[in-house]
């Protein structure tokens, strides 16, 4: 029987456990998307009432946007397309 290897490891070998995830309401000048991000490259972002992965907040979306003022996370965050 044929099998894959991933050459470069397993996921869990290279990732936060417990994962560090952001929800989707959040204030992106909230303290808590800042010190979040100072230490993440990209980060899961959740529903809060179902607890899915509804996207991916990374610093390139965060760079698009400029002033932060006025937007959530939900409004910056890549996402699949729906």
């Amino acid at each position: 029987q044929a099998s894959v290897v991933d050459p470069y490891g397993h996921v869990a070998d290279v990732m936060s456990s417990p994962a560090r995830t952001l929800t989707t309401g959040l204030p992106l000048e909230d303290a808590i998307v800042a010190t979040t991000m100072e230490r993440y490259r990209g980060v899961p972002v959740v529903d809060p009432e179902t607890g899915t992965c509804v996207g991916v907040l990374s610093m390139k979306d965060l760079e698009k946007v400029g002033n932060l003022s006025g937007y959530t996370v939900e409004d910056v965050m890549s996402s699949p397309p729906r």
